[in-house]
Parts: C-alpha cells; sequence; structure tokens
C-alpha cells in the first residue's frame, strides 16, 4: 500500500502568489517610474524562473505544474537577486488555487 504524506499532497497542488509593492514608498525614496516598472519585470521573470508561470491578474501570479510548494522554495532561494522587490513589498499572500475558475463570463450583461 502507498501512502502519501501531507507535504507530498500539498507539494502536488498550485499555488498562487499574490502581492503588493509601494509604489508611494518609491517614489518617496526618489525611485522613478521606470525603476517601478524595472521592478515589476524583474518580479515577474523571477516568478516565472520558479515555476509562478501563469498571470492571472497584475501582481497576481500562479502555478500550473501540480508543485506550487517547491515553486515556492525556489522563489525564496533567490530573494538576494530581487532586493527592491523585498525591500518594497507590502504584502504577499500564498494560497491554494487548484479550484481556481475564472467566472468572468458570468458577469456579462448580454451574454
Amino acid at each position: 500500500m502507498f501512502i502519501i504524506s501531507e507535504v507530498a499532497l500539498a507539494s502536488m497542488s498550485n499555488k498562487a502568489l499574490i502581492f503588493d509593492i509601494s509604489t508611494k514608498r518609491l517614489k518617496e525614496d526618489g525611485h522613478t517610474d521606470s525603476d517601478v516598472s524595472r521592478i515589476y519585470a524583474q518580479i515577474r521573470g523571477e516568478l516565472s524562473r520558479a515555476g509562478f508561470c501563469d498571470r492571472i491578474q497584475h501582481s497576481v501570479y500562479r502555478t500550473t505544474n501540480g508543485d506550487g510548494i517547491n515553486s515556492l522554495i525556489r522563489l525564496l532561494q533567490r530573494k538576494q537577486e530581487f532586493p527592491m522587490f523585498c525591500q518594497y513589498k507590502e504584502r504577499i499572500h500564498w494560497m491554494g488555487c487548484d479550484e481556481y475558475s475564472d467566472v468572468t463570463d458570468a458577469f456579462d450583461l448580454n451574454p
């Protein structure tokens, strides 16, 4: 009989990262709009490299490889590579999303 541990089950699921960056603090510290764009582009690349390849919204990315825990670990292991993001992050949420479903069309007024 094969028993799958909770950790194994958790690693076999898709996860999403939802984050906010304080553009207000960036501006207060003298950073330009170009700097802000560069930070978003850098974190997008790092997220993709770690396995968060599906961009759901501007600051929402999810895995599609069923390996959400390891994707988070890969991202955390590289945090020295994106220090501006780490410095100006407001909050970062990590959540399960295996039941993620796009219900956009349900809100159409004239389907």
